[in-house]
């Protein structure tokens, strides 16, 4: 009599395949993770460009970049200073984007101000560094995004140092970076320039 057949799979053949796909899912995690940080920051860069694109427009019909004095030091750590700028920022230039999403950094995580329209994610730094009457070079930052910036500290000279990076800047002549290190203008009285 021939052996009967045999259907399905053993108990140890099953295991054997979820610890091949646990295995797997393992080692392709971090590339699904990494493509999707690439991916959120090349959005983020288009938002920085068109953002960068809308304001040249605003320049060329009023004469000057949407400025109102943030009135503090360290303004975007001050609620009201920085509403005040971002809502200027944002009426001013919305006409231009017609899409309130370009304001919202896609690998923004936090929760959404929908109670406030005009609320913006990325970091208008031009009237900050106006205000402080730093000199308008090229290389100084326009806007600022944070959104895909990890916590890091670092000791220097018996300090520590707590800061986010890596984070994207769009400098006033348009073109986009990514940053790695401290934010030099937040520990100093310089302006926030790259490089």
């Amino acid at each position: 009599m021939e052996g009967a057949k045999r259907e399905g799979l053993t108990l140890t053949e099953l295991l054997i395949v979820v610890v091949i796909i646990a295995a797997l899912a393992a080692l392709l995690f971090p590339v699904f993770q990494s493509v999707r940080e690439r991916a959120y920051i090349a959005a983020c860069s288009s938002n920085l460009k068109q953002l960068y694109n809308a304001l040249q427009i605003y320049e060329e019909d009023y004469g000057e970049l949407p400025y109102i004095p943030p009135g503090n030091h360290r303004y975007w750590e001050d609620a009201e200073a920085l509403e005040r700028v971002h809502t200027a920022f944002y009426y001013a230039i919305y006409p231009y984007v017609k899409d309130h999403s370009i304001f919202i950094c896609p690998a923004y995580t936090g929760p959404l101000y929908h109670a406030h329209p005009a609320y913006c994610y990325y970091k208008y730094y031009y009237p900050y560094a106006k205000w402080r009457g730093y000199p308008i070079t090229s290389n100084l930052v326009l806007l600022f995004c944070t959104s895909h910036a990890k916590w890091h500290e670092q000791f220097a000279q018996g300090v520590l140092i707590v800061y986010r990076s890596p984070f994207l800047v769009c400098l006033m002549d348009g073109s986009i970076h990514l940053v790695h290190g401290p934010w030099r203008h937040r520990r100093e009285d310089v302006p926030f320039t790259y490089p």
